[in-house]
């Protein structure tokens, strides 16, 4: 455990569960991992390498030509300097499977991710996760790129408030599955609803072997500190008064670990065409979340007492907050067996040791 403290990945038993339950799936396997290098893609890449794929990296070029979490594994992967927006180059990334010997597994982990920058750079959003989208499923269909499965990597953000049909559970919270209606409040659910649609279209015209992977809110080492669960760690590390945004909103979080097993498990024996919806199964409001890790940090000596304030100009604009997220994960459960099995306590207990090691090292 230690190791994985420090290291932010999996642990020796969490890698030897992927072991036995993948490794026949993906040893040699060519695979292509685009935004490889962020919190989930590397944590995916990472995976991967264990497993024995031949795997391909796809990051957006930066001007030191450095990776933030995967340097320490470059000598083991083939890097492809790419933004998805450049067509040209992404042909030019596509073309390197032409003589692939086997089905290709395309993981499609890019996207401009955060919610409220969407409002700020709403063009950018949109060009990298539509245009970007598009332009890597053309470009498979224009070199026929014999595909395995390309999983598309979708968000509970997509759902939205969904004032239309719905379903709740005994407690009257709302549940979302997917036969759930969309209804995305932002900028970045809207381009995630077009990233599902324009890769269900795919299949649908040229049978490309789609999965539709909504995923509800993550967190875990590497995640960017200007998430929620990242920002409240680095106020409480640094202040005595942690400032969030709207409290009320209810999310369902799953640690990273379940999030890289579930696509793994959905790439390997997933039905094309098919969307699926996965996280916790329980939801939390972000006052008790933020009062969770506020908790766990102090018993762990990270800090001391703090203060919790709500701040409405850090709210989403108007009335575009999402409300309630809750996922229903009985599809996935029957399809191939998946549940959670790190719970939200052992999840924040490590990213919380990360997260501060990563702070006190600046």
């Amino acid at each position: 455990m230690i190791e994985a403290l420090v290291t932010g990945t999996f642990t020796h038993e969490e890698l030897a569960a992927l072991k036995r339950d993948f490794a026949d799936v993906y040893r040699d396997a060519p695979v292509l991992v685009t935004g490889a290098d962020g919190f989930l893609g590397s944590h995916l890449t990472e995976a991967l390498l264990e497993l024995g794929a031949d795997v391909h990296v796809l990051v957006r070029p930066r001007a030191h030509r450095q990776l933030y979490h995967l340097e320490h594994r470059r000598s083991r992967f083939t890097l492809h300097w790419c933004d998805l927006t450049d067509r040209l180059a992404v042909d030019q990334t596509v073309r390197a499977f032409t003589d692939a010997e086997r089905p290709v597994f395309v993981f499609n982990f890019a996207a401009f991710s955060h919610v409220g920058y969407s409002w700020h750079l709403p063009q950018a959003v949109f060009n990298a996760n539509v245009i970007g989208t598009l332009n890597l499923l053309q470009s498979l269909v224009d070199h026929r790129i014999e595909l395995a499965c390309f999983d598309q990597v979708g968000t509970s953000e997509e759902y939205g408030n969904a004032h239309g049909l719905r379903h709740s559970d005994d407690l009257g919270e709302v549940v979302f599955d997917e036969s759930s209606p969309l209804d995305p409040q932002s900028i970045y659910g809207t381009s995630k609803v077009a990233q599902d649609f324009l890769a269900r279209n795919f299949h649908a015209a040229y049978g490309l072997p789609v999965v539709v992977v909504r995923m509800f809110n993550h967190f875990g080492p590497r995640q960017s500190l200007e998430f929620i669960t990242g920002e409240i760690i680095r106020q409480a590390f640094l202040n005595e008064r942690i400032v969030l945004g709207d409290l009320r909103p209810r999310r369902d979080f799953t640690f990273f670990v379940d999030g890289i097993r579930a696509h793994l498990a959905l790439a390997a024996h997933g039905k094309a065409g098919e969307v699926y919806t996965y996280g916790n199964g329980k939801s939390i409001t972000m006052r008790d979340w933020a009062q969770l890790i506020i908790d766990l940090g102090g018993q762990a000596g990270h800090w001391g007492a703090r203060t919790l304030l709500s701040d409405t100009d850090r709210f989403r604009p108007g009335d575009s907050e999402v409300l309630a997220l809750r996922v229903d994960a009985s599809k996935i459960r029957d399809a191939v067996g998946w549940e959670p099995t790190v719970s939200w306590e052992a999840g924040l207990n490590r990213t919380i040791a990360y997260a501060t090691e990563t702070l006190l090292t600046r």
